[in-house]
């Protein structure tokens, strides 16, 4: 592979994850904070499964809980 292929993948990549996030979250900035730092958190763990739990979790918690119906 080369850099230009590499480096087209991640553009790719990071574009449907940041449309992935904000598709659940309430404004830019967020998606814009969850995608970097999840890109982060995988770069630091070098594992890409990390994706796949953990980021619902960080989206989950970015969002106000649900009122209760009475």
């Amino acid at each position: 592979m080369s850099t230009v292929q590499f480096d087209t993948g991640v553009t790719e990549f990071v574009a449907k994850l940041r449309t992935f996030i904000r598709a659940r979250v309430p404004d830019d900035a967020t998606a814009d904070d969850l995608t970097q730092e999840t890109l982060l958190k995988v770069y630091r763990s070098r594992c890409g499964a990390y994706l796949d739990h953990p980021l619902h979790g960080r989206i989950a918690g970015r969002l106000p809980r649900p009122t209760p119906a009475l």
